[in-house]
């Protein structure tokens, strides 16, 4: 359970640039505004997180999302 909120804020973080930026901040008061609650560890745990690597693996994610969507879009176009 402790490792499903983590990776719950850090997939929020790596997705949305704005609460990545709040969670590098405050990470304690960033997760509670998501409605996540977090322990001392878990806090202390992303006081380490590269947010620089983070932010680049989000906009890997939304780069392959976004060629989905036009590989989509142009498959129906073909049909």
């Amino acid at each position: 359970m402790a490792q499903d909120v983590l990776l719950a804020v850090l997939g929020k973080a790596a997705l949305d640039p704005a609460f990545l930026d709040q969670l590098k901040a405050d990470p304690e008061a960033a997760a509670k505004a998501a409605g996540l609650e977090l322990t001392q560890a878990q806090i202390d745990q992303l006081k380490k997180v590269n947010f620089a690597g983070l932010r680049d693996f989000g906009k890997q994610i939304e780069a392959k999302k976004l060629a989905a969507t036009v590989d989509k879009v142009d498959g129906e176009r073909r049909s």
